[in-house]
C-alpha cells in the first residue's frame, strides 16, 4: 500500500444503493419520492471545510476505520489519512478492512523499488512472487499526451496547459479557436451525475456551433480576461473546500471538479456569456456583420413548411410560474365594458 486514504463506511453512491436496498446488479425502476427530492435539493455542502456536515462525516469515517482495524494498529496507522475526507476520492470498500485482517493477507507498506518479471522489490530488499500486479496510481494532470493541437499563433495546447491545465468554463482553452472539449480542466462535477454534466458541456458546444452557423462566423476564441476570470473564481472556490488539504500535490491547482454542484454548473452552462469570446467573420460578412438575417423570411415560410413551431409545447421555454396556482387564468371572465 503506497499511501494513505479514506475507507468510506458508505463509498461513492453506497448510502444510495443502502437505501433502495440494491442486492444486485440490476436495481430495476427507482420512482424518485419526495423525500429523495428533499435530499437532492439539500445540496453539497460537506466538501466545505467548516461546514457541520463534513465535521460529522469526518468523526463518521474515522470511527469507521477504527472498529473495523481494532486488532490490526499496524495497518490503521499506515493508512488513517490527515487530511479530511472528500479531499481525496472516497474509497467505496465493502469488506476491504476486513480483508486485510485475514491471516492470509500481507500488507506491506514498504516503498517499492523496482518491479521484476515474476516478482515485485521493496525498498528493504525483499522480493515477494506475483501472479498479477494491479496498479491504482490516481491521476497524473501534468502528464501531456493526446494528438498535437495548434492554435492562435501556432501554439501548442499542451505548451498552453504546462504546467497547469485551464479552461474557460472547464471547456475553452485560451487561444484555441473553435475547441470545445468534455471532461477539460474542472470538467467533473462535485456532486451529482457525470453523465448529465457531459451532456450539459455537449448542449453548451452545440449552442455555440449553432451561432457560428446561424450568423457565419468563421471562429470563436475565448477573451483571455475571461479566461482568467474563471480561473480566478476557481481558485477563489476550492479555497474554502477540503480539496486544498495536503494531497498528492500540497500546493497545485485543483483541476479536476467543477467549482460547485453539478446542478450549478447546469444553470451555469444553460446561459452562455457570448460577449466572454471574440469572433472572426467569414470572408464574405467581413463588411456585412448582420447579413445572416437574411431577406427577412425564414426558411420554413421559403419552402411552405411549418412556420408556427412556435405554438407547440415543447418550444415553451422558461414559462412563467403562476403567481397564484389556485386561479386559472382561463376562469377569469373579461371585464366587461361599460359607457
Amino acid at each position: 500500500m503506497k499511501g494513505k486514504k479514506w475507507i468510506s463506511l458508505v463509498g461513492i453512491g453506497g448510502d444510495e444503493l443502502a437505501r433502495r436496498s440494491a442486492t444486485s446488479g440490476n436495481c430495476g425502476i427507482y420512482e424518485v419520492s419526495t423525500e429523495d427530492r428533499k435530499r437532492y435539493h439539500a445540496g453539497a455542502t460537506g466538501g466545505l471545510l467548516r461546514h457541520e456536515e463534513k465535521k460529522q462525516f469526518h468523526v463518521m469515517s474515522k470511527k469507521f476505520m477504527e472498529d473495523k482495524l481494532v486488532g490490526r494498529p499496524d495497518i490503521l496507522n499506515a493508512v488513517m489519512p490527515d487530511w479530511s475526507p472528500g479531499c481525496r476520492r472516497l474509497t467505496p470498500g465493502p469488506g476491504y478492512l476486513e480483508a486485510c485482517c485475514e491471516p492470509n493477507v500481507d500488507y506491506i507498506f514498504t516503498p517499492i523499488k523496482r518491479v521484476h518479471t515474476d516478482s515485485i522489490e521493496t525498498e528493504d530488499g525483499k522480493k515477494r512472487k506475483v501472479d498479477v500486479i494491479i496498479c491504482a496510481t490516481g491521476f497524473d494532470v501534468s502528464h501531456r499526451s493526446g494528438p498535437k493541437i495548434t492554435g492562435l499563433g501556432g501554439r501548442d495546447l499542451h505548451d498552453i496547459w504546462y504546467p497547469t491545465p485551464e479552461a474557460y468554463m472547464s471547456m475553452c482553452p485560451p487561444s484555441m479557436p473553435n475547441l470545445f472539449i468534455y471532461f477539460g480542466p474542472n470538467g467533473g462535477p462535485l456532486t451529482g451525475s457525470t453523465i448529465l454534466m457531459l451532456e450539459w458541456v455537449c448542449d453548451y458546444a452545440i449552442a455555440s456551433i449553432q451561432k457560428l452557423q446561424r450568423e457565419f462566423l468563421k471562429s470563436m476564441v475565448v477573451k483571455s480576461s475571461a479566461a482568467k476570470a474563471f480561473s480566478t473564481y476557481v481558485n477563489k472556490f476550492f479555497a474554502k473546500t477540503v480539496f486544498i488539504q495536503p494531497r498528492g500535490t500540497k500546493d497545485g491547482r485543483v483541476v479536476a471538479n467543477w467549482p460547485g454542484s453539478g446542478v450549478h454548473s447546469r444553470k451555469a452552462l444553460m446561459n452562455p456569456r457570448w460577449e466572454d469570446f471574440d469572433y472572426e467573420m467569414m470572408q464574405e460578412t467581413e463588411d456585412k456583420p448582420l447579413s445572416w438575417l437574411g431577406n427577412g423570411m425564414t426558411v420554413g415560410q421559403r419552402e411552405r413548411t411549418d412556420v408556427t413551431d412556435y405554438l407547440d409545447q415543447e418550444q415553451t421555454i422558461n414559462k412563467p410560474v403562476p403567481l397564484n396556482t389556485d386561479v386559472s387564468v382561463e376562469s377569469i371572465q373579461p371585464a366587461s365594458h361599460q359607457s
